[in-house]
């Protein structure tokens, strides 16, 4: 793997969600440490033909932190995004930011059911092989009729995991903007490297609260069941 991926102040959470509809800006992305493990995929791979399997590794695990706007930002959840680049471990990049799902030139096919997986599945992660199997499963939704996971060439762990997340997913889907596509860039600005879906513990945590209209049926339920106790007590 050669040590590649291809694969401050706190803010509250509404501050990194707004945020997340300026401009794209030129900012940076500092790559942790550690990430996810080499597993095998079959890339340009259409149904009914073949390709040469590849060994590949993504899906960052821990210390990789973003200066979005001046603020650092340490993502608790961090994915590829690109299968065909690779970035370092432990390196800082010029990067751009965006909430439309777009990395390179590209829109991110299947952005809205990638981001549903970083806010709700990626952060209750802690094995290797459930790192590999999200990852695996990213690549797959972004490119359906390119990349293909290989159940015979990687861990029985990691493809139960890559079952078990499919299962889960089933048709959700989250706001495209809920996280953050990041783009590394050369220095003349163009994208260059490894490309990253991402979010942070305030944008995970602003994804578990409850809808508006979920919020006002419960409150009507407590306030029906207070006045069923009310009458029980005078009747």
């Amino acid at each position: 793997m050669n040590n590649n991926l291809c694969s401050k102040a706190a803010f509250a959470a509404v501050m990194g969600l707004l945020a997340l509809n300026t401009p794209a800006r030129a900012d940076s992305i500092t790559v942790g440490n550690t990430y996810s493990g080499s597993f095998n995929m079959l890339v340009s791979w259409t149904p009914g033909s073949f390709s040469v399997m590849q060994d590949v590794g993504g899906g960052n695990i821990t210390g990789s932190v973003g200066n979005i706007h001046g603020t650092d930002y340490a993502f608790a959840a961090f994915y590829c995004a690109d299968l065909f680049t690779d970035a370092s471990l432990t390196t800082t990049y010029p990067s751009l930011y965006n909430a439309q799902g777009v990395i390179g030139a590209s829109t991110v096919t299947n952005g809205g059911q990638i981001a549903w997986l970083i806010l709700n599945v990626a952060p209750t992660l802690t094995t290797q092989s459930e790192f590999q199997g999200l990852q695996g499963l990213i690549w797959t939704l972004e490119n359906p009729t390119r990349v293909k996971w290989d159940y015979a060439d990687n861990s029985s762990a990691a493809s139960a995991s890559f079952d078990a997340f499919s299962m889960t997913l089933s048709g959700h889907t989250a706001p495209v903007g809920s996280v953050w596509w990041i783009n590394p860039t050369n220095a003349q600005g163009q994208y260059a490297y490894q490309g990253f879906v991402a979010a942070t513990a305030a944008q995970i945590a602003a994804a578990k609260v409850p809808e508006p209209g979920s919020i006002t049926l419960l409150g009507a339920g407590l306030a029906g069941l207070g006045l069923r106790r009310r009458r029980t007590r005078t009747g």
